[in-house]
């Protein structure tokens, strides 16, 4: 497990009260798979303009998780200055799990996607950012993980 994960755990172990609520904020806040989009099993043409409305209405909300996912993981990762910030992707695309999990993208004909996606690559770059801790937090960080293993060992 790598120091950051581990940093990133320990900080975050103290804000929920169990692993499984902090696992599940952090897949709800994941935007680096295509979302799901329930539709029947034999699509028609309907079907298809039909999935573009949901796909739309659910790249909106994706568009939206960097500024949770900023908050959820604020000052929680340190790193070296040789070390490169990993920014999430930021997936629009849905999957049908009802025709064996094709992937489906938005249609640039009905809307504009890169006017979709520009304030919202920003703002995920910018929660990217937010996740890195000041070295005073290291520090702290350090002595909890160093007190909690103690602990746990006793």
């Amino acid at each position: 497990m790598m120091f950051s994960s581990v940093l990133c755990f320990c900080l975050l172990e103290l804000v929920f009260e169990s692993e499984f609520h902090y696992l599940l904020v952090r897949r709800l806040l994941c935007s680096a798979r295509p979302v799901v989009i329930q539709t029947p099993v034999n699509p028609t043409a309907s079907d298809q303009d039909l999935q573009q409305a949901q796909l739309w209405q659910l790249a909106q909300r994706t568009t939206a998780l960097p500024f949770g996912r900023g908050a959820f993981t604020l000052a929680t990762t340190c790193t070296l200055l040789t070390e490169a910030l990993v920014v999430p992707k930021l997936v629009l695309a849905g999957r049908l799990p009802a025709q064996q999990n094709a992937t489906v993208n938005l249609d640039p004909n009905v809307r504009n996607v890169q006017e979709l996606k520009s304030w919202p690559e920003f703002h995920n770059a910018v929660s990217a950012g937010l996740r890195l801790a000041p070295p005073q937090v290291l520090s702290i960080c350090m002595w909890l993980h160093r007190t909690v293993v103690i602990h746990c060992l006793i």
